[in-house]
């Protein structure tokens, strides 16, 4: 049975995904680097979506690969989330198609029970470009903030017709994006860039949210709609 909550689907999905990670850890603990890379390489989607599930204990199912169906479904509070493990490059493409419920209308009240979930190698591993491929939206003349969700809290560079994207020197514990039309996201991160896998989670902030985070946006580029927190 369900049950109110004061928390968002991005509370519960950080913590979440932090959980995932720390028992990852303990299972690498130890090991020669060679054999932890074997590990990690032999790591699928699904696993992590368990490990994260486990979190919920018997309130969470997993959703059937290939299919319209969450990821990751919570009964108790109603929760979705979309998971992306990107240890083999992929286009971006699939992360904007899998956050447009983050981008719904404000009146839509689902965006709060909705979170996105990537996982990355770490950055000493591999570079950005080696794990995700920049993809400008169908119609699009040129690549845009949008299409660099949820990876533009923690990577940088142009944008343009051709983009030049590369991990953050400094990548945030958290950033808050701001879209054209008031839209916020944040985007925490979960673990260090320096562990085997580390996550970032994304989800829609509430206008009370915001207010109580006292984050102010700054007007000018396209690069001050980040606000980060480090």
């Amino acid at each position: 049975m369900s049950y109110r909550s004061p928390h968002s689907a991005g509370d519960y999905f950080e913590a979440a995904a932090l959980f995932a990670l720390h028992s990852l850890q303990v299972s690498l603990n130890g090991l020669p680097q060679a054999a932890k890379s074997a590990r990690v390489n032999k790591l699928r989607e699904i696993d992590l979506c368990s490990r994260m599930a486990g979190f919920f204990s018997n309130c969470a199912r997993l959703g059937a690969q290939g299919t319209n169906a969450p990821d990751i479904t919570v009964d108790a509070p109603a929760l979705t989330a979309e998971v992306k493990w990107f240890r083999k490059r992929l286009s971006s493409g699939l992360a904007v198609k899998d956050i447009q419920s983050l981008l719904g209308p404000a009146a839509q009240a689902t965006f709060s029970r909705t979170a996105f979930v990537a996982f990355f190698n770490s950055t000493s591993v591999k570079t950005f470009r080696e794990s995700v491929s920049i993809t400008k939206q169908e119609h699009a003349a040129n690549v845009t903030v949008l299409d660099c969700i949820p990876f533009w809290a923690v990577a940088s560079g142009t944008l343009g017709r051709t983009g030049t994207v590369a991990w953050r020197p400094n990548i945030p514990v958290e950033s808050y994006v701001k879209l054209h039309g008031g839209k916020v996201l944040r985007c925490a991160r979960i673990g260090d860039r320096q562990w085997p896998v580390w996550a970032v989670v994304v989800s829609r902030v509430t206008t009370s949210e915001l207010q109580s985070s006292h984050v102010i946006f700054e007007p000018g580029r396209l690069e001050d709609a980040i606000t980060s927190i480090i």
